[in-house]
């Protein structure tokens, strides 16, 4: 299951004014990101024993922790960490968007009455 994020980005920017279609497709998005959060769960746990594993803690100058991370981000888990991560941060602006559409819509039929 993968999610097409431009796809999304034009859904959400096409129903900005329809706030039925726009909960629909914030329901769709909510489920994306619980989908890719609990694949960041055994890449954060790998983050883990990777600077335990690299930080040389017992060494008279450890590594430091931006050699760390980068050496991290070099890995394939590193590289899927990162690309998930972005990922999660575009669905919650795209559902962030979605609730201020929702919101103004209420707002402007409220105002109507």
């Amino acid at each position: 299951m993968e999610i097409n994020l431009e796809e999304y980005g034009r859904k959400v920017f096409e129903m900005k004014d329809n706030p039925s279609s726009l909960d629909t497709l914030g329901i769709e998005l909510i489920g994306f990101y619980a989908y890719y959060q609990s694949m960041m769960i055994p890449l954060e746990l790998q983050e883990a024993k990777f600077w335990q594993e690299n930080k040389d803690w017992k060494a008279e100058k450890p590594k430091s922790d931006a050699t760390v991370r980068a050496l991290w981000k070099c890995t394939p888990e590193g590289m899927k960490m990162i690309e998930l991560d972005r990922v999660l941060k575009t669905i919650d602006k795209l559902c962030s968007m979605i609730k201020s559409s929702v919101r103004r819509a209420e707002m402007e039929n409220h105002n109507q009455m």
